[in-house]
């Protein structure tokens, strides 16, 4: 019978608790706000290809013998000219085995752009890559994937 009590002691509390904190005037929480008004990235995949301006074969993990890995961004609050730029990372190397800038321009505030990393004659170098996604310069976001 005490661990009953006990138990709607602590379900009351947490009730009580919730209410009080939902009441503020003022939010406090750490909820990314979507719309803030700053250019983010929405959605961003490593993928097999692109069709019609979407990824298809979504993965993080490829072949040696993949002709093109992909990357796929699409971007929210980008309603002027900015310079998208990615760099592609080997398995333990700390200089890009490769990079590329796109210049987007938006009249929706929304913008999907895509890179892609051709296979080398000697397939790609099996292990850990990333990538990292840029825009004007600053980083955004990076992706880990894996080549087999």
């Amino acid at each position: 019978m005490k661990r009953i009590k006990i138990f709607y002691i602590n379900i009351l509390s947490l009730i009580l608790a919730f209410i009080v904190i939902g009441c503020a005037e003022e939010s406090s929480s750490g909820v990314l706000e979507l719309d803030a008004g700053e250019p983010m990235i929405l959605e961003s995949e490593t993928c097999l290809t692109v069709s019609s301006s979407k990824p298809v074969g979504i993965t993080d993990s490829f072949f040696s013998f993949d002709d093109r890995i992909y990357i796929w961004i699409h971007w929210m609050n980008v309603e002027d000219m900015r310079d998208v730029g990615v760099e592609w990372f080997e398995p333990d190397d700390e200089i890009p085995a490769w990079s590329d800038v796109q210049t987007i321009d938006s009249t929706s505030g929304y913008a999907i752009t895509w890179f892609y990393i051709e296979k080398p004659e000697e397939g790609f170098v099996e292990g850990e890559w990333s990538v990292d996604i840029y825009l004007d310069d600053d980083f955004q976001r990076s992706h880990i994937f894996f080549i087999n």
